[in-house]
């Protein structure tokens, strides 16, 4: 009778799936074409107001109606032979176009070229009309075959060579099989079920576990290989999943980035990209702490070093910490020997059972007792208090007060509830949150220290200035709170540095026109940055625009950091393309530069703008397009060579940006004067196959 009821359900839901529902999702608008031209896609972004972050599409949905939005998601990379369609959560997906009479993609492209396929663009009852199977199979005029006296159409596909008439049946059938196929199955899976059920019953418990044990744990190559934090750094809200990661992990919100950044090029096994990270944001800011701290699955980065399976990057973890790491264990009791075997990496592998090996011979003193540290003052768990917060129930919150629990608890990265109060409006701000917020900060009874600050010194106005206005100017308003919004961070990041960089212009402006706050403008961190450099970081133009027209001093077009980085060089980084279009023009035309900043390299490591499009690659289209515009003034020197003695195509084949090498190597060659003996010395450095191959399909070509 189950099986029965369940078959039903699944006939129900199929049709539903069949029938064709019109598309609902705030942010799509309905269009009757998409643009075809460059010139018509740019003027259609501008008019829905995209940017670089949230990029201009314009694709069909089901087959039945066109779509135009700014797209929340990264630019996607699309296969040859493959068009886009909007999916029902409205993210992009690929459709084959195998069958196309003409038209299919025949190179891969980035998603916001679509408007190079026209045909990707025409639709026609739910069909492409160049897609000959298709219409043939829905018994349509096509308007790529030939018609025929007798009305029947004979597709110019070789797949397909008889008269669609002979396959309208089709789709019927193939349902009618499908669903036959599924009985089937469903009967023999519940039989099975029984029969196992009878004689392993005892054993239920064991089998899930073994079953769990199998799902891996950590992130491959290929999930982790984009850019952390970047896509949320941009964008206007955060998504619940990540509020409560990170309140499961060691590492605070702002050292995030950089232990994912490091993560990533563990996995890889990348050790040039490691080591610029570590002599740039680790060993500067005095964070070598990051590699003793778990992440939400329990791992430190020496996991993930083994994963990646190079043993220098293992060995400098253990240099900056201690061999005491090798026996950390993830969540499911493994160590990094156990990640390398399941990765079959044998250097790796022989490698750390040396190094197992060589500890157990150490001297008994090596056991010796573990002094407190101020990170095992806050290794606590999620507990019911925190879901209170996080849901703003004062009820909740009170009753669990009441009953003895200690509303006082922290994170194990030292967030307290209101500090998960403040992190919830990053993904909604509404009136029920923000009064919860008054709420925690009003009752005194609660004992809340609004002064109190995570291990990064972040307290309640660092986080509201990620996202929650209302809170910020509510703490604004009253003077007394004006000497908690003006205290730095550890690293002497100001709200107003926060702001610039999550790109929040009403906190940007509420602090500027504030004549108590406003002393916070030309403020610098510990690195020497200031507002500017952070909403160069950022991408805001508008921020950006709105800074420079303060003209408070110091904090010019030319400003520098520390080490000697521009404007220029940060929006490299970062990839923030219109930051990069807007600076480049005001260097070439602002006579009173002393001097010539398109040129201009960093104290520490001599490296241009033009290197840092190598580092924390995005390959999305931004690298191709910013080298453009460096290129296209005709006044940088690409021949420069970094301190360590490396060209622009050099660090970028030592950073494994392949977005840039193949720009560089395939559109600048004179630009960059390369030769055939170049390309040879580039290719046998690297050892990656895929740079191989595009410097080798460079030297063909020359």
């Amino acid at each position: 009778m189950a099986l029965l009821v369940y078959q039903v359900l699944l006939l129900v839901a199929i049709q539903n799936v069949l029938v064709k529902s019109n598309f609902s999702k705030n942010g799509y608008h309905l269009v009757s074409s998409c643009p075809n031209t460059k010139t018509e896609w740019e003027a259609r972004s501008r008019w829905l107001k995209c940017n670089i972050t949230n990029q201009y599409h314009c694709s069909p949905f089901n087959m039945s109606q066109l779509y135009e939005f700014c797209y929340e998601r990264k630019v996607l990379q699309v296969l040859k032979g493959h068009c886009l369609g909007i999916a029902e959560n409205g993210n992009l997906n690929l459709d084959t176009c195998k069958f196309f009479f003409r038209g299919c993609p025949t190179e891969d492209y980035y998603s916001n070229e679509l408007y190079k396929y026209p045909s990707c663009l025409s639709i026609h009852d739910n069909c492409y009309t160049e897609d000959c199977v298709c219409n043939c199979l829905t018994a349509k005029k096509l308007y790529v075959t030939e018609t025929q006296p007798n009305d029947t159409c004979t597709c110019r596909s070789n797949i397909i060579t008889g008269p669609c008439e002979n396959h309208q049946y089709l789709p019927g059938f193939v349902v009618l099989v499908v669903l036959f196929a599924i009985s089937v199955v469903l009967n023999f899976f519940f039989a099975y079920s029984w029969w196992s059920g009878l004689k392993q019953g005892d054993h239920k418990n064991d089998t899930r576990t073994c079953i769990e044990e199998t799902q891996p744990l950590e992130p491959n190559a290929k999930e982790i290989d984009r850019t952390p934090v970047s896509d949320r750094q941009r964008s206007n809200r955060f998504e619940p999943d990540d509020i409560f990661r990170m309140t499961l992990v060691d590492f605070t919100f702002e050292d995030e980035q950089l232990f994912n950044l490091l993560r990533r090029q563990c996995i890889h096994g990348v050790p040039s990209e490691f080591e610029y990270l570590v002599n740039t944001r680790v060993t500067p800011n005095k964070k070598e702490y990051i590699f003793e701290q778990r992440d939400e699955n329990g791992c430190i980065l020496l996991h993930y070093a083994a994963q990646g399976g190079n043993t220098i990057i293992l060995d400098d973890i253990l240099e900056i910490t201690s061999h005491k790491i090798l026996k950390n264990k993830c969540i499911r009791g493994q160590c990094a020997l156990h990640f390398a075997i399941k990765h079959q990496q044998k250097d790796m592998i022989d490698h750390l059972i040396k190094l197992h090996s060589d500890k157990k011979n150490q001297n008994a003193d090596s056991t010796a007792t573990h002094q407190e540290s101020e990170f095992d003052t806050v290794r606590g768990e999620f507990s019911p208090v925190h879901l209170a917060a996080w849901f703003g129930n004062t009820r909740l919150l009170t009753s669990l007060k009441e009953n003895g629990f200690d509303i006082l608890t922290k994170t194990r990265n030292g967030l307290n509830i209101l500090d998960i109060a403040c992190m919830k409006n990053m993904c909604e701000e509404s009136d029920v949150e923000f009064q919860f917020c008054k709420y925690l900060l009003s009752n005194k009874l609660l004992k809340i220290d609004p002064l109190k600050t995570d291990l990064s010194g972040w307290n309640i106005v660092h986080y509201a200035s990620l996202s929650n206005f209302k809170l910020f100017e509510y703490l604004a308003v009253s003077k007394k709170n004006h000497d908690l919004i003006k205290k730095p961070t550890k690293a002497l990041k100001t709200c107003l540095h926060i702001a610039c960089e999550f790109q929040k212009s009403k906190i940007v402006k509420l602090i500027a026109e504030d004549s108590q706050l406003q002393t916070l403008v030309p403020n610098k961190d510990s690195l020497g940055w200031n507002a500017l450099h952070f909403a160069a970081k950022g991408g805001n133009l508008k921020i950006l625009e709105y800074l420079l027209n303060l003209k408070v001093e110091g904090m010019g077009i030319g400003c520098k950091t520390n080490d000697g980085k521009t404007l220029l060089h940060i929006a490299c980084i970062h990839k923030t393309t219109e930051i990069c279009r807007f600076v480049i023009d005001r260097f070439l035309k602002d006579k009173n530069l002393e001097e010539d900043l398109l040129n201009a390299t960093t104290t520490n490591n001599g490296l241009t703008a033009a290197h840092y499009l190598a580092v924390e690659k995005k390959e999305n289209g931004s690298e191709r397009e910013i080298l453009d515009m460096l290129v296209k003034t005709k006044q940088i020197d690409f021949s420069v060579k970094s301190n360590r003695g490396l060209t622009v195509l050099e660090f970028a084949i030592d950073h494994l940006n392949k977005e840039l090498i193949e720009s560089i190597v395939s559109e600048y060659r004179d630009e960059f004067k390369i030769n055939n003996e170049i390309l040879d010395k580039c290719i046998y450095d690297t050892k990656d196959e895929r740079i191989r191959r595009i410097l080798q399909t460079a030297v063909d070509e020359i």
